[in-house]
């Protein structure tokens, strides 16, 4: 039987600490790859920027994942760190182009990359964060991880351009929203825990329990990012409220009360998402959400994909680190940040 999601919360002290706790050594090593691999001798902007954007407040989740399901199957040998590096190289490359695209300022309070070093600096350390990532793959000398994380790379992309292209798109459906995000977030989430499991011979239906645990947990793990778009302050999340709805991003709170709200409302929806001058609209358009209860509705959405994540976790061994996953995705419902 399932343990209930109350259960789990109960016996859970941030299981992102713990699971870093348990893959510590190999997280060093990651560290250490990464300091390695940003190194050039042709420019310092390489490392410099690949250890800024690094060492700014990131959790590292996406490589825990992958060293934590390897250790579910007690690997031997080191391939796992080279594909968690390979993961973390992935996430730092996209964060550098999104902040360009999104043209941020700001990421986890602190100033970005373009910010700093420009925006032609950042896509082109990007880049090679990319082609680094690709070489890690191929010293692992796994096709399967290869296939997995280049199939997930270019997901990622393709989301990232649909997203760029449907800006400010007052006609975004719910299924719009949960092909984005299962895109842009939710599949390096599932590639970062099926390779763990592949480099490390777990059982293929292991590995596809595990990439499915992982797609449900970016899919949680995004929508409750969305709410807090919305409901956060800036010294809790690191950013400002509001980024993305400045930006024209239409997400899956707005998608809701826009479904649901009257005429008056309806039009008052529809015209600030195309405006200007979205500042001095954000706050009565987050009184328009609250009234039609979006974002109460949208975390119930990432209950049920919580839901899903621990019940692809079942046929796994039961572990310590099963059970940190299991805690790990239900403490996304109460993320303040």
């Amino acid at each position: 039987m399932m343990p209930s999601t109350k259960e789990i919360n109960n016996n859970s002290n941030s299981s992102v600490i713990k699971l870093k706790h348990l893959v510590q050594a190999d997280l060093e090593e990651v560290n250490q790859i990464i300091l390695n691999y940003a190194k050039s001798e042709v420019t310092e902007l390489i490392p410099t920027i690949t250890n800024y954007i690094t060492n700014s407040g990131g959790k590292r989740i996406r490589p825990i994942l992958t060293l934590a399901c390897a250790h579910m199957f007690d690997i031997k040998t080191s391939r796992h760190v080279l594909l968690a590096t390979s993961v973390e190289f992935i996430h730092t490359a996209t964060l550098l182009h999104d902040d360009v695209i999104d043209e941020s300022s700001t990421r986890r309070g602190v100033a970005t990359a373009n910010q700093l070093w420009g925006n032609k600096a950042s896509i082109l350390v990007g880049d090679y964060l990319f082609s680094q990532a690709f070489r890690l793959m191929v010293e692992t000398s796994s096709i399967q991880a290869l296939r997995i994380l280049s199939n997930a790379s270019a997901i990622i992309s393709e989301g990232e351009v649909w997203q760029l292209s449907n800006i400010s798109n007052i006609n975004i459906t719910k299924e719009d929203y949960f092909k984005l995000i299962h895109s842009k977030t939710a599949q390096l989430f599932s590639a970062a825990c099926e390779v763990g499991a592949v480099i490390a011979d777990g059982k293929p239906e292991y590995a596809e329990a595990l990439a499915q645990y992982g797609m449900n947990l970016g899919m949680a793990f995004q929508i409750v990012d969305d709410v807090l778009d919305y409901t956060t302050n800036d010294e809790q999340f690191g950013k400002k409220a509001g980024g993305d709805f400045r930006e024209g991003k239409v997400t899956l709170p707005f998608i809701i009360a826009l479904s649901n709200a009257d005429e008056r409302d309806k039009k008052f929806l529809e015209t600030v998402i195309t405006s200007e001058n979205k500042d001095s609209m954000f706050l009565e358009c987050v009184k328009i959400l609250k009234a039609y209860d979006a974002f109460d509705k949208a975390l119930n959405v990432a209950r049920q994909f919580v839901e899903q994540g621990l019940e692809a976790l079942e046929i796994c061994p039961d572990s310590e680190t099963k059970l940190l996953f299991k805690n790990l995705i239900i403490e996304l419902l109460n993320r303040s940040h």
